[in-house]
């Protein structure tokens, strides 16, 4: 489904300041005390950004050349694993359960989000590259979006609507403006004054914005329908214990008429780890791939600054981590 926005930014959205902190409260521990010792610690007592520093190319120029999906964007994946593919990946591709095959139930938001939860942690969360956060029966706190995170971690989510889910990644905004690529691309086309908004943002006291890609229909983006960066990934309608204290700076998640309007969850992932499955793929296309950057307003210089020197695939050596069953009673069905 393409869900670019179709909107521009006419209009000025008074926006609030987030909660501003150097390390994570004490109460999130128990948001997370289901995760491995050594991890929970380190969130806990880390003063890192928790974003990523280097966009792959590969999320600019999807799906020319090669095709990424909204959850093989939001799963960070190392470069190797950027390839062209036969069908969209979808949570649960990699997961051998049997209920992993069921199609999800979209009729009940919360026994879809349940699934779509189940078939993440099924595919990467055995080997701790990703993992889910509880939000207990107090519901998210209000600064969950502005957690630190230990370096190569970054923080994602999830959101439904009656016939599709969508993953969401959280950015650096200050990575973000200072990123060549885009600078090229928001010099030579720039819809919805994305850097003018970031900009206002930082001056406001965000640090985070949110990015995601749209299906197979084009590039990463960082606004929603109404074309306003994201600061706040939960939609506007969204309703549930769960993001009962997310209410500021909500955004707008009806594209072309799905509307993702439910909250799934929240997700820490290790970066460059997560693994999708290989039977699906399809040779990468790089002359494509260079050739649509180009059509961005790229220059050479700068997509070869951003092509990979090693292409040599990565070889995890997990860590196990302890991940109880997934509970979504928190969740309400619509």
């Amino acid at each position: 489904m393409d869900i670019v926005p179709t909107k521009k930014h006419e209009k000025k959205k008074k926006k609030t300041r987030p909660v501003v902190f150097d390390r994570n409260p004490s109460e999130f521990r128990k948001h997370i005390k289901h995760f491995e010792p050594s991890l929970m610690e380190s969130i806990m007592s880390t003063t890192n950004k928790g974003v990523i520093q280097r966009i792959s190319k590969y999320a600019f120029a999807t799906p020319h050349g090669v095709k990424a999906n909204c959850y093989a964007f939001f799963l960070t994946l190392p470069d190797i694993q950027w390839q062209d593919r036969r069908n969209k990946t979808q949570p649960g591709d990699k997961c051998k359960a049997s209920w992993s095959k069921i199609p999800l139930n979209f009729s009940s938001r919360g026994e879809a989000s349940n699934q779509l939860i189940q078939r993440v942690m099924c595919d990467n969360g055995k080997n701790g590259v990703v993992n889910f956060i509880k939000p207990l029966s107090v519901g998210y706190p209000d600064y969950i979006t502005q957690i630190k995170l230990p370096e190569g971690y970054i923080l994602g989510c999830c959101i439904v609507g009656k016939s599709d889910y969508h993953f969401c990644r959280r950015e650096g905004i200050d990575e973000l403006l200072k990123n060549q690529a885009f600078k090229e691309i928001w010099n030579t086309k720039n819809i919805n004054n994305v850097r003018k908004q970031l900009e206002e943002r930082k001056k406001q006291g965000h640090t985070y914005c949110w990015s995601h890609v749209a299906g197979w229909s084009g590039r990463l983006k960082l606004v929603d329908s109404d074309g306003i960066v994201i600061t706040n990934p939960v939609d506007k309608k969204a309703s549930g214990n769960a993001v009962r204290h997310l209410y500021k700076d909500r955004a707008n998640h009806n594209y072309n008429g799905l509307h993702y309007d439910t909250f799934v969850a929240f997700f820490i992932l290790k970066a460059r780890k997560a693994t999708v499955k290989d039977d699906n793929k399809v040779p990468r296309n790089d002359n494509l791939v260079n050739s649509a950057l180009r059509d961005m307003g790229m220059t050479n210089t700068t997509i070869n600054n951003m092509t990979p020197v090693n292409f040599q695939k990565m070889k995890i050596r997990p860590r196990m981590l302890n991940v109880p069953g997934m509970v979504t009673s928190h969740l309400k069905a619509k």
